[in-house]
């Protein structure tokens, strides 16, 4: 059976509707990913979490879709934010106070906030952990007439990965959002 110019034109058509398809899923996806990551996500994190609201869109990165690949991934990082990050973190005599879960509030002993460079962070000594470490407490000599001091390692809380796996409403959220772009499409 030959082929007329009128099944060419239908089979451009359906190619036509087929990437107008593809272009406006992948619009949907895109938009959904980017809803959950700004709206949704952040919602879930603050409301458990005592952490500043900058802290978490840095954390969040996006991988949208294409018209070839129909799929977007929300990446949460993995690295733990500094206890500074976490509003009402304060210094006092004994260590540093910090509400990482919303009211519950407890005591870091010793720990206290560094500057660097002009960014603020919390940060603790490291004791060590044999007796034949001690050695690099003191000073030595004429040229060491300072104490010496223990290495400063830094005091974080739960990173946002886990604060969003351990969260139950995050399911509901993915669905609720993809409910209304299907419902705005008429799908």
């Amino acid at each position: 059976m030959p082929i007329t110019a009128k099944d060419k034109e239908l089979r451009r058509s359906i190619k036509k509707s087929q990437r107008d398809l593809r272009k406006n899923l992948k619009a949907m996806i895109n938009e959904s990913s980017k809803n959950f990551a700004k709206k949704d996500a952040i919602d879930i994190a603050l409301s458990e979490y005592n952490l500043k609201k900058s802290a978490v869109k840095k954390r969040i990165e996006i991988s949208k879709a294409t018209t070839q690949n129909l799929k977007s991934v929300v990446y949460f990082s993995r690295s733990a934010p500094n206890a500074v990050s976490y509003k009402g973190t304060r210094q006092t005599k004994k260590g540093l106070n910090v509400e990482f879960k919303k009211g519950k509030r407890f005591l870091i002993p010793s720990a206290f906030i560094a500057n660097k460079n002009g960014i603020k962070f919390a940060a603790i000594r490291e004791k060590p952990e044999k007796e034949s470490d001690k050695k690099y407490r003191k000073g030595q000599g004429a040229f060491f007439t300072r104490t010496m001091r223990y290495p400063v390692k830094s005091v974080t809380g739960p990173s946002l990965g886990y604060m969003i796996e351990t969260s139950n409403s995050v399911d509901t959220a993915v669905s609720a959002e993809l409910d209304d772009n299907f419902e705005k499409i008429g799908v």
